[in-house]
């Protein structure tokens, strides 16, 4: 008997395959491997240290994940970086609910769309 699932259980299994081949492949090839906790709090102290430095430096903070999102918005709110010195990077159809509320709330929203390189005639 199949359980009746969800596209947001499908995504989060793919999430854990994903994360779990991730760490197969790092370990072995003998390289240390970083969990998503890890990564999230590396990027956020990075995305501090710039809004710190917003007089020399530019923040463009290109991620989909909603917490270093708010974090990156909260972090620049408490240092009173000017909206100028901050900007979004998202991607085009990639978490779309997440872009249409970023633009909401941040002055500056840089859209992304990928595209290639025409194909050669033959």
């Amino acid at each position: 008997m199949y359980s009746q699932a969800t596209p947001a259980d499908f995504d989060g299994s793919v999430k854990a395959v994903c994360e779990c081949f991730e760490l197969i492949i790092c370990k072995s090839k003998g390289i240390g491997a970083f969990s998503r906790i890890d990564t999230d709090a590396d990027f956020e102290r990075q995305a501090q240290k710039i809004l710190e430095n917003h007089d020399i430096c530019h923040l463009a903070c290109g991620s989909h994940n909603i917490r270093c999102i708010c974090d990156v918005l909260e972090m620049a709110k408490v240092l009173k970086v000017p909206e100028n010195r901050y900007e979004f990077q998202v991607l085009y159809g990639m978490a779309e609910p997440v872009r249409i509320a970023l633009v909401k709330v941040a002055k500056r929203v840089r859209l992304y769309c990928p595209c290639w390189p025409a194909p050669t005639p033959s």
